[in-house]
């Protein structure tokens, strides 16, 4: 990774289920800051990539891109999520497409910094070139509330994801960067919290 001083501060955006990176990224977007979106990010990159669709032509078999060129993401789910190796292999695959594409993304951005929220920002690597990264949360009964009330879910099936993504903190903790908690209650400030860390990042650039 380059110096500081010489390209813009990467900042992550993690946080688990319900715990509101979205209303982040978006208000930095607002601010006038640039945010890359790993999951819509990663999508474009598995359609577009050659290199993907053959990995998961011989992984899965030709049946996984459909007639029209695009991969059949019902099928690759149907094996993606019964087989650990497989997801283990896509998932490596499709986070190092990703990483390369962030540190383009950093390359051609301007300014004290740019953003990068991902679900899972420790066991994906994005991690090791970020500088610091915003840790989102919120009460767990508030995450359960907005995950249930956005995506439709079940109570039972949001606490799993929850209990899925316990140990991404602990992981990000484990490295040598700073973690800074933005707290999304919806009772402090989220405006004042993110502003804090803006003025940090626009100081810091001036010296």
């Amino acid at each position: 990774m380059t110096e500081l001083g010489t390209r813009p501060a990467l900042i992550g955006i993690a946080g688990g289920i319900g715990a509101g990176k979205s209303v982040v990224s978006r208000v930095l977007r607002l601010r006038g800051y640039r945010v890359y979106d790993c999951d819509s990010r990663a999508r474009d990159l598995m359609e577009t990539s050659v290199d993907i669709k053959e990995a998961l032509c011989q992984w899965c078999g030709d049946k996984v891109i459909g007639a029209d060129g695009r991969i059949d993401r019902v099928r690759l789910g149907e094996l993606f999520f019964a087989d650990t190796d497989l997801r283990s292999r896509v998932n490596a695959l499709v986070h190092e497409r990703v990483r390369e594409d962030v540190k383009r993304f950093v390359a051609e951005s301007e300014g004290a910094a740019v953003f990068v929220e991902a679900a899972v920002m420790a066991t994906s690597g994005l991690a090791d070139i970020c500088d610091m990264v915003l840790w989102v949360t919120a009460p767990e009964s508030v995450r359960v509330r907005r995950a249930m009330e956005r995506d439709g879910m079940k109570r039972d099936s949001v606490l799993a994801r929850i209990d899925s993504q316990r140990h991404e903190l602990e992981a990000l903790q484990e490295h040598a960067l700073k973690v800074v908690e933005v707290i999304n209650d919806d009772t402090i400030s989220l405006l004042s919290q993110i502003s804090r860390v803006t003025d940090s990042l626009e100081a810091l650039a001036k010296i």
